[in-house]
């Protein structure tokens, strides 16, 4: 019963998840704000009210700096791409600036301007993940709970807590794990997984007696990572378990699972 559920959920997920990320996040629109004049025919013009401005050629730190705008001068916001303006300087010279050092920026009220990352980009900008999973272990319902650091762009340390629930054991698995994004920006955006940690299971015997077992085991996943809206993102993966038992041959156990992930 319970397993013909899971697969129900899963099934529900998936086809909820491709929906939503097949549509334009709702949040782009209620979060757009002053990023709205960044697409129309008039760009926006604004006052830089901190101490200066550096002004790069190209929208990445990589890029040299090669002019500086001072407190007091008017600029013209022309585009962005991810978290980098493209602006002009009131003596013609073009180039890029982080968001964030547009913070103290006066609009054209003289009033603050409300510098807000669009949900979009707070995916991209994401350095922690909470996610919870449903999934099939090896032909038994099994349940996930997932945190993920960002410690480089394409690099999250991470950690997984598994239960898997039958008539005839239970099973528990943590795992530390290393994932690997090439394109973290994608809204349709694949990983690949190296895990290593433990497992215990607890069977009941014929004579229902409990009986205990702890081994080690690695994980190789692969998954799919849908960005959704707001801070919302689905999370599609496949598990390959190597259970190193204290037999003479080992076990593989496959498992799939689908979830959702809250990014902060």
């Amino acid at each position: 019963m319970w397993h013909s559920l899971t697969r129900n959920i899963l099934s529900g997920l998936l086809l909820a998840s491709l929906s939503l990320g097949l549509c334009p996040a709702q949040a782009e629109e209620s979060d757009s704000g002053w990023f709205s004049f960044l697409d129309d025919d008039a760009p926006l013009v604004v006052t830089v009210n901190d101490a200066y401005l550096e002004m790069r050629t190209g929208p990445g730190r990589g890029f040299p700096i090669f002019h500086v705008v001072e407190k007091g001068e008017v600029v013209t916001l022309l585009k962005k791409r991810t978290d980098w303006i493209k602006f002009e300087a009131k003596r013609g010279q073009v180039g890029w600036v982080k968001r964030e050092q547009l913070a103290l920026t006066l609009g054209p009220d003289q009033q603050p301007v409300t510098l807000m990352a669009t949900g979009e980009q707070q995916y991209i900008d994401r350095e922690f993940e909470l996610a919870v999973m449903l999934g099939d272990f090896g032909g038994i319902d099994s349940l996930t709970f997932y945190s993920g650091y960002r410690f480089a762009p394409n690099l999250m340390a991470g950690f997984s807590l598994s239960q898997a629930t039958s008539r005839i054991a239970d099973t528990k698995l943590g795992y530390l794990r290393l994932q690997h994004q090439p394109w973290p920006h994608l809204r349709f955006s694949p990983f690949f997984e190296l895990g290593a940690g433990m497992i215990q299971s607890k069977k009941r015997s014929a004579l229902d007696q409990p009986l205990d077992d702890t081994d080690a085991s690695l994980l190789i996943a692969a998954g799919l990572n849908v960005y959704l809206s707001r801070r919302f993102s689905a999370r599609l993966e496949y598990n390959n378990h190597k259970i190193l038992t204290s037999r003479d041959e080992n076990e593989e156990v496959h498992e799939w699972k689908l979830g959702f992930n809250v990014f902060f």
